[in-house]
């Protein structure tokens, strides 16, 4: 069940091994020995520093012109603290279909006029603007969704066929919701080509205690995580005029022989200047 791509870097055959070709030879390992075995407190320290969060530092250093420059895919929360980074904060984004209309990507002639709507907001944003920043969590939040709402409607227009996307990700014409893995990957695909820097992608359910030989991790990997994770690679990874980076880790490995918690992991690093290798 191993398949060795060179330079010290193996992985498993069944589920790794069967991405593209590109990717594995353009894939690492890094090992991350953090100490701790405890869920809550590796997913944050894998996200945070304890103060500010990994996923906006990075967003805000990259830069760019995108209204939304971070974005987590889906309803499962990114662990840690996630306090704005130079004006950069991070938006939930659940449904394909309301961020393609924002986007001015909509063909629908019902919806509001996105320089009307953009007015709209600006002026319920003014009313507000003096509670909105009373409360440093709830209403903050909400403030900083009217920020990106208003410099996204202000944007020019992005032209998507979701047709296209959903075609390619296996998932039904009108189905925006992000409720897979498989929905994520579109989604992610959709955010990146709109500019977004970082995007986000949690699954959940993998605290796989008494899976000696790996069964049930191979499942999910290959029914749950592998289909929409091939189809995102090859559409971006490999793009031209785009640098997309994925990276795939969990809070902790599994100790042997009882797959129960270690206290170190290891990021599965894939990009098209990674040099295939493992830190070990």
């Amino acid at each position: 069940n191993q398949r060795n791509l060179g330079n010290g870097l193996v992985v498993d055959a069944p589920t790794f091994g069967t991405l593209p070709a590109f990717a594995l030879s353009h894939m690492a390992t890094v090992g991350v020995r953090h100490g701790i075995s405890n869920h809550g407190a590796a997913q944050n320290a894998c996200f945070s520093d304890g103060a500010r969060s990994y996923a906006l530092r990075l967003a805000a250093e990259l830069g760019g012109e995108a209204s939304i420059k971070c974005a987590q895919l889906g309803t499962r929360g990114v662990p840690g603290p996630r306090p704005m980074e130079s004006g950069v904060s991070m938006q939930v984004i659940t449904d394909m279909r309301t961020t393609i209309e924002a986007l001015g990507g909509s063909t629908d002639v019902t919806r509001p006029d996105r320089t009307v709507a953009e007015k709209a907001l600006s002026a319920s944003y003014t009313m507000s603007a003096q509670n909105l920043f009373k409360s440093p969590v709830m209403t903050k939040q909400l403030g900083e969704g009217y920020d990106a709402a208003i410099e996204t409607l202000q944007q020019p227009v992005r032209q998507f066929s979701f047709a296209d996307l959903a075609t390619a990700y296996g998932l039904g014409a009108t189905a925006t919701s992000e409720n897979s893995f498989a929905s994520q990957m579109a989604a992610a695909e959709l955010m990146i080509t709109s500019g977004t820097n970082v995007a986000v992608a949690m699954d959940g359910g993998w605290d796989t205690h008494g899976d000696r030989a790996g069964t049930n991790v191979r499942n999910m990997m290959t029914q749950r995580i592998l289909p929409g994770l091939r189809t995102f690679i090859s559409r971006m990874v490999n793009a031209p005029n785009r640098n997309v980076v994925v990276a795939i880790m969990g809070d902790f490995a599994r100790s042997l022989p009882g797959s129960d918690h270690a206290s170190a992991m290891s990021a599965t690093v894939i990009g098209k200047y990674v040099k295939v290798g493992t830190t070990g």
